[in-house]
C-alpha cells in the first residue's frame, strides 16, 4: 500500500490511499492530553490522565476480524493486538542524519529530545508519521524515538533493557489501536505509548522513557540556536517528488479533525469508536 510520490517499499501510511477519512486525533489515556501542555513524560503513571491497564491473563484468545485481514488476539482480559500490516512494512529509520534547516512549515510540531548536554535534536511529526520508530544515538545512548499518529503519543525511549542495546522496528500490529514496536535482537512485542513489553521473554518488561517536549519547528528553532532537525530519509532531486510530497499530511490532518478515531478512523476497519471532551480542535478522551 503507498500513495503517490512516495518510494515503493519505503513507506506504508495506515491511511489507505483514496480513502475518504471521518476520523479523530488521540492523546488519550497516555498522551494525547499531552500536546497541549507541550510535555510528555514518558511515564503514564506521573501524569493526568491515567494508564492503560496492563492486568494479565493465562490465556490468547485469536480470532478473524471478519474478512477484513486483520487478525486479533485478546491478551485477557484487557488489551486486544490487531494483526494490520505485515512486519516492517512501515519502515523505521536506521541511520538518521541531521540538518539545521526543516523543509516543513513554521507550525509543525517535532518532537524535541535533549540528552547529556548534547544539543537539542527535533524529529518531525510530519516525517515520523511515514516511519514511527527512529533508532538513534545521543550522547553515546541509544535512543529511540517514536511516534504513533493513531494514537498521538510521542515518546522516546532508552533503548536498552537490562544492559542490552535494541532496535526497533514497527511490527504492523496495534494494541488497542496503539502502535506496537518490536526489538530485533530479542523479538519481543512493545506497546508504544506506555513502553512495556507485552509479547516475548520480556514481558512485563518496561522501557525508561526520557522526558520529551512536543513543540513547533518554530518555537524549537527559536529555543535552540544550536539545534538540529532529523533529515528525510530520501534526497529528492530535480524532476522528482520534493520531501513536502512525500511527506504529505493532508489524510492525516483529515483524520485529527474527524470524530471517529483508531483504525476505523483511519481505514474504516475494526471497532467502531470515537473522540470526546474536545479541547478546541485536540480530544483527550475515548469512548467505545
Amino acid at each position: 500500500m503507498t500513495r503517490r510520490g512516495v518510494p515503493t517499499g519505503a513507506v506504508t501510511p495506515l491511511i489507505a490511499p483514496g480513502t475518504s477519512v471521518d476520523g479523530g486525533s488521540l492523546r488519550a489515556s497516555v498522551g494525547r492530553g499531552h500536546r497541549e501542555l507541550g510535555v510528555w513524560s514518558g511515564n503514564p503513571a506521573a501524569d493526568n490522565n491515567p494508564p492503560t491497564p496492563r492486568s494479565r491473563g493465562p490465556g490468547v484468545a485469536l480470532a478473524h476480524d471478519g474478512g477484513t485481514g486483520i487478525r486479533s488476539r485478546i491478551l485477557s482480559p484487557v488489551v486486544t493486538v490487531r494483526d494490520v500490516l505485515p512486519r516492517d512494512a512501515i519502515p523505521s529509520i536506521d541511520d538518521p542524519t541531521f540538518a539545521p534547516s526543516y523543509f516543513g512549515d513554521p507550525e509543525d510540531e517535532v518532537i524535541v529530545v535533549e540528552v547529556d548536554g548534547v544539543p537539542a535534536r527535533a524529529y518531525p511529526i510530519r516525517v515520523l508519521s511515514y516511519h514511527e520508530v527512529v533508532n538513534d544515538r545521543v550522547g553515546g545512548r541509544p535512543v529511540a524515538v517514536t511516534w504513533c499518529p493513531i494514537c498521538g503519543s510521542a515518546v522516546a525511549y532508552d533503548a536498552r533493557v537490562g544492559g542490552r542495546e535494541l532496535t526497533f522496528g514497527v511490527s504492523g500490529k496495534l494494541a488497542d489501536d496503539a502502535l506496537v514496536m518490536y526489538d530485533r535482537e530479542t523479538g519481543n512485542e512493545w506497546k508504544q505509548p506506555t513502553g512495556e513489553a507485552i509479547a516475548g521473554d520480556l514481558e512485563g518488561a518496561t522501557l525508561e522513557a526520557f522526558p520529551t517536549k512536543l513543540v513547533t519547528w518554530e518555537r524549537f528553532e527559536a529555543d535552540h540556536l544550536d539545534g538540529v532537525v532529523l533529515r528525510p530519509v530520501r534526497d529528492t532531486g530535480e524532476g522528482e517528488p520534493s520531501p513536502r510530497e512525500v511527506y504529505d499530511m493532508a489524510l492525516y490532518e483529515r483524520y485529527e479533525a474527524g470524530e471517529a478515531f483508531g483504525l476505523y478512523g483511519m481505514r474504516g476497519e475494526g471497532e467502531r469508536r470515537s473522540w470526546t471532551g474536545r479541547t478546541s480542535t485536540r480530544r483527550r478522551s475515548c469512548s467505545g
